[in-house]
């Protein structure tokens, strides 16, 4: 197999190049995922902003200066995702996949994470198996069309601020295995504890002294450090669910592309509702992706219209991270979830 950067054959394909993605190729690519029905052209920009503002790192297989696929690699710590991998309709079964997905595994190797995960679909899945992944549950993707409606209509009460509603509130235990203080007000230090039962939620628009504790409440549901990816997509458009007391108990962040959706982590199910209901866009198309096991998340969405379009299959090499994905109720995509 062609190291980085070098020349030989892959089973047979004779004068490819596995490199590092070049500024030039990225509008290049856009005719590569459109072709290989992986993500469509937009991919192309979600691989640009991997290698351009998080670290990562994009892959070309590139045989004479024509482009047949590509793939990614970015870490978070202890845990590195690999995504965008694509390989042109005429050359698959050649090895393309195989070889971009062992380049990525050997650059998140480098970058010192102890565990590779990505996202399968089931064309994919068995090329990540011969090289030692091993299925951890499957995403959902669920899209809304602009015709569609809302089965019921959200209705988000604001924040009850009373000291009679302060002093009713509900101490509530975390998840299984959460020995953590129960949230996080903006500007503080600690992580935040995920509950099913706390008192309603109020959104409003982020503001840049809330995302310490927005990356305090993303550490403990994906259990991977995503500073350097929320701070590149903290601002415009982001929202944030305060509890009565002011806590942030959950965030969305917009797809760094543009478009509808993105990320959205809450610590319950009831902030992680009011944040899906508040970013929607009436009368808009829109896609979601987000956790089978968050049947809550679900719901709320198919509530609102929205219809499992598709599925994919988490895997992983290495130890999983104390991954929660009921806290999960949306991904920014099916790369980096």
């Amino acid at each position: 197999m062609p190291e980085r950067g070098g020349r030989g054959s892959i089973r047979g394909v004779s004068g490819v190049t596995i490199r590092p993605a070049r500024p030039a190729d990225f509008e290049r690519l856009r005719g590569v995922f459109a072709r290989a029905k992986l993500g469509g052209p937009s991919m192309a920009g979600e691989l640009a902003f991997v290698q351009g503002r998080l670290g990562g790192e994009a892959f070309v297989a590139d045989a004479g200066g024509e482009l047949l696929g590509a793939g990614a690699a970015v870490a978070f710590g202890v845990n590195g995702w690999i995504g965008g991998v694509a390989v042109l309709p005429g050359w698959r079964g050649a090895g393309l996949g195989t070889a971009l997905t062992a380049t990525a595994a050997r650059w998140i190797a480098a970058a010192g994470a102890d565990t590779m995960s990505l996202h399968a679909t089931a064309m994919g899945r068995p090329i990540y198996e011969r090289l030692g992944f091993a299925a951890d549950g499957r995403w959902l993707r669920l899209t809304i069309t602009a015709e569609a409606g809302p089965e019921e209509t959200a209705r988000l009460a604001p924040a009850n601020r009373s000291p009679e509603a302060r002093a009713g509130a509900m101490d509530t235990p975390g998840l299984p295995g959460a020995d953590l203080p129960s949230g996080v007000r903006p500007g503080q230090a600690g992580s935040p504890n995920l509950s099913s039962a706390d008192p309603p939620v109020g959104i409003r628009a982020a503001r840049a002294g809330d995302l310490d504790a927005a990356l305090a409440l993303d550490r403990v549901v994906t259990g991977e450090d995503r500073a350097q990816l929320l701070r590149a997509v903290w601002g415009s458009g982001c929202l944030v669910a305060e509890d009565a007391d002011g806590r942030v108990v959950g965030f969305h962040a917009p797809k760094p592309a543009g478009g509808a959706g993105g990320a959205t982590v809450a610590r319950d199910e009831r902030a992680g509702a009011a944040l899906q209901a508040a970013w929607q866009r009436p009368g808009s198309e829109a896609t979601v992706v987000l956790p089978e096991a968050n049947a809550a998340g679900r719901q709320a969405l198919e509530a609102h219209g929205y219809r499992v379009t598709g599925a994919t299959t988490l895997m992983r090499r290495g130890p999983a991270p104390a991954y929660r994905p009921e806290g999960v109720f949306g991904g920014f995509n099916l790369f980096w979830g």
